[in-house]
């Protein structure tokens, strides 16, 4: 017998030093949020949507999480990453303990989209290791390269959505530039870090495109383990260039990553 759907409840915050006032039209489908102070911030004006189901053990299921600016809020949850941003990515990381070393694969995923129709492309990967003893998080690990491959000089004036699974409780204060993303490395301006789940909520483009991700980190991270593949410690990665993932004939080429 196939399981019901859980029902799924939109959460919408506002950050406002006043109470907001709230227009619903349901014709047009459109919310209209006024009585606002524009922050120096331009983040803090941002409008944060969150997609959850409630669990029976009283902690809600994140599926999915996004951001809009004041006036260009959308349902519709993939037309507005279109209207919003110039690039949208994501990416996800795997990690497997083998012995005394944690072996890990990040793989970064872009969003091709046209007016009909959108394409999930793997791009690039990184791959290295970490002991017990360094604490780091492989996600963050992650983070910091493909936020520097992809802000760089041609497209820093670009707006940049990137997809990520991890460290849900952290991403307001990494967006807003509280928290460093990876050691002294700081979330440049232009971009912004959107939640995604790999394992539900496939009716969002954003969660297709991170298990895209996902699935790409899972079968290189066991290629290479399979075949003895060396990894690096993270503070000297490896860049892969990937190609043909899905089709299980991993051509890439390796090129050391200057930190």
């Amino acid at each position: 017998m196939k399981s019901k759907k859980k029902p799924q409840i939109m959460k919408i915050f506002i950050n406002s030093d006043k109470i907001p006032n709230l227009k619903f039209d349901k014709d047009s489908q459109i919310l209209t949020i006024s009585n606002l102070k524009k922050f120096d911030n331009p983040k803090l004006n941002q409008i944060k949507t969150e997609i959850i189901y409630e669990r029976a053990s009283g902690k809600d299921k994140v599926l999915h999480s996004q951001y809009f600016d004041r006036n260009s809020f959308d349902f519709n949850f993939d037309d507005g990453l279109k209207n919003r941003y110039n690039m949208v990515f994501a990416c996800d990381t795997n990690t497997k303990t083998i012995g005394q070393k944690k072996l890990s694969i990040g793989c970064l995923c872009i969003l091709g989209f046209s007016e009909t129709e959108y394409s999930l492309i793997p791009i690039r990967a990184i791959a290295f290791s970490s002991e017990e003893s360094d604490d780091v998080n492989p996600e963050r690990v992650t983070w910091e390269y493909f936020l520097k491959y992809i802000n760089n000089d041609k497209y820093k004036e670009s707006k940049i959505c990137l997809f990520v699974d991890s460290e849900l409780n952290k991403l307001n204060e990494i967006n807003l530039g509280q928290n460093a993303v990876f050691k002294n490395y700081f979330l440049p301006k232009n971009i912004t870090l959107n939640y995604a789940s790999s394992d539900t909520g496939k009716e969002y483009i954003g969660n297709r495109l991170l298990s895209c991700a996902d699935n790409a980190s899972k079968e290189l991270l066991n290629f290479l383990i399979e075949n003895s593949f060396e990894f690096p410690n993270f503070k000297n990665s490896i860049i892969m260039f990937v190609k043909n993932i899905k089709t299980r004939s991993h051509e890439f080429v390796t090129v050391p990553v200057n930190n």
